[in-house]
C-alpha cells in the first residue's frame, strides 16, 4: 500500500466516523495526513478513538487494525487501544 493510499483510507476512516470525533481531533488527524505524517495520524485517530470512548464498527476497527499492520506499527497495541464493538445482538 502506498503513502497516498494510507491518506486516502485514514481520511475515509474520518469521514466514516462523522461527528462521534469531535471536529478539534479530526482537524489534527487531517492535518497530520496534509503533511505526510500517516503514522502520527493514525497512531492519533486511535488514541482519541479510546480517549473519547468512540466505538468503531467492526468494519472501521479492523480497517484501522490492517492499516496499524500495513505500516509495520504494533497490532496488539492497538487492538487494546482501539475500543472493541459490542457483538452484534440477533
Amino acid at each position: 500500500m502506498t503513502l497516498e493510499q494510507i491518506a486516502t483510507e485514514v481520511s475515509e476512516i474520518l469521514v466514516s466516523l462523522g461527528d462521534e470525533l469531535p471536529e478539534f481531533d479530526r482537524s489534527n488527524v487531517a492535518r497530520f495526513i496534509k503533511y505526510n505524517e500517516h503514522e502520527l495520524a493514525l497512531d492519533t485517530l486511535c488514541a482519541q478513538l479510546c480517549e473519547r470512548g468512540v466505538v468503531p464498527t467492526s468494519t472501521v476497527r479492523q480497517r484501522l487494525m490492517d492499516l496499524v499492520a500495513e505500516m509495520g506499527m504494533d497490532v496488539a497495541l492497538y487492538q487494546r487501544i482501539v475500543p472493541q464493538p459490542k457483538p452484534e445482538s440477533c
